[in-house]
């Protein structure tokens, strides 16, 4: 048993079928109504559950309002299809892609304020697909700017806390485009938030080798859709490799990769302090040297 307050019931853990149904039947403590939430039975998941006896659910008092909420469902199981015929059955799973962008969109001509696919994609590469923390950090965009306004990719950075491997795709996509100043500045922001250097010389050879397989599969006939499933990444991200591996030749690619490997081996060995090393990395790979 979880934790319970009078008339409210919480189960993390398991509880057989018998033990549940004469919970349901207690009458509520000073109060009308009760509530019982069970995370997790699985009574649902289709394993051991032929011979289950959930007779209760067809019957329950009208004081007791029971909830469940389960990880693994087998439609096909009796006891699905008996809570299916007794109770509401709701599926929360999470967006795709492209409803996210329609719930942003909206969100933002709700406050007259406008935002574009590159600042929605960003946002999402940047900080996840869930939902609430999307909106959450929409609202922080409609603060930030004015009515009327456009958010773009550039409020998101300036405003939102986005992950280490995006500030990485924004410094490699930089160096792509042999802008050192674009990239002297993304390294910057990673150093200012405490990312240690060698991190980030890790998760760059990582972003290099990324770009090299993309190449590889590009250069093989291969589609965005490929892309997404060899390296197993969103579509826009792939788009994204594809795009930036297209500034690079192959031998750049798999020289910087090589160059950022030597780097951290230099550091370990005390041959070179860790943020020369980095501002070495972005001069090489932006110059083309």
């Amino acid at each position: 048993m979880g934790d319970n307050d009078f008339n409210y019931f919480k189960i993390d853990s398991r509880i057989n079928a018998r033990d549940l149904s004469d919970l349901c039947d207690e009458m509520p403590i000073f109060g009308q109504k009760k509530m019982i939430v069970v995370k997790n039975s699985d009574f649902f998941s289709g394993m051991g559950t032929a011979n289950l006896d959930l007779d209760f659910l067809s019957d329950l008092p009208e004081f007791t309002c029971l909830v469940f909420r389960e990880d693994n469902v087998d439609k096909r199981s009796k006891s699905y299809k008996m809570l299916e015929k007794h109770g509401i059955v709701i599926e929360c799973v999470r967006q795709n892609e492209t409803m996210i962008g329609k719930i942003l969109t909206k969100a933002a001509m709700q406050q007259n304020r406008r935002i574009t696919m590159d600042a929605i994609n960003l946002m999402i590469s940047g900080l996840g697909d869930d939902l609430v923390t999307l909106l959450n950090e929409l609202d922080k965009l409609i603060k930030y700017t004015d009515e009327g306004d456009v958010i773009t990719d550039k409020h998101v950075r300036k405003v939102c806390g986005l992950s280490t491997s995006q500030r990485i795709f924004d410094l490699t996509d930089a160096l792509s485009l042999k802008d050192t100043g674009r990239a002297m500045a993304s390294l910057r922001v990673l150093l200012d938030n405490n990312e240690s250097s060698q991190f980030i010389i890790v998760m760059v050879a990582r972003q290099f080798l990324q770009l090299y397989d993309t190449k590889c599969i590009v250069e093989n006939g291969g589609s965005v859709r490929d892309v997404v499933a060899v390296l197993g990444v969103r579509d826009f991200v792939a788009r994204k490799l594809v795009e930036q591996c297209r500034r690079f030749t192959k031998k750049e690619l798999k020289d910087s990769f090589e160059n950022c490997l030597k780097m951290d081996e230099d550091i370990k060995n005390g041959l070179i302090k860790d943020e020369t090393a980095l501002e070495l990395i972005v001069a090489g790979t932006s110059s083309g040297k």
